[in-house]
């Protein structure tokens, strides 16, 4: 009878180990810190990161705004928009050419 008292508690022992590894690998850090009652501190890159976008962003509508209030006609806008465009795409070209570059160099050193 003892043997089979010993028996069970083993076995019973056993799944409930993994029953605990199994809830212990749902835990993640953040949980695991939320129980001790802290928390993980944002990096500084994640702070400053979405204010530079909204700074960007209000930059590039405030340069928009600008150019369809200035004291132009449309003929001269449109065209000076265009000049824009044109110098915009060339710069985003040089800049892909040379990261492209800068990539094969890299990758084949």
């Amino acid at each position: 009878m003892k043997l089979l008292l010993r028996s069970a508690l083993a076995v019973g022992t056993i799944v409930g180990v993994r029953r605990v590894m199994n809830a212990l690998r749902a835990v993640d850090v953040d949980d695991a810190l939320g129980y001790v009652g802290l928390a993980r501190r944002e990096s500084t890159l994640e702070r400053t990161l979405p204010a530079l976008g909204m700074a960007v962003v209000g930059a590039a509508v405030g340069a928009g705004a600008a150019l369809l209030f200035a004291p132009q006609s449309g003929g001269e806008l449109r065209s000076r928009i265009s000049e824009g465009m044109g110098q915009a795409k060339h710069r985003i070209g040089s800049m892909r050419e040379r990261g492209l570059s800068s990539s094969t160099t890299t990758h084949s050193s």
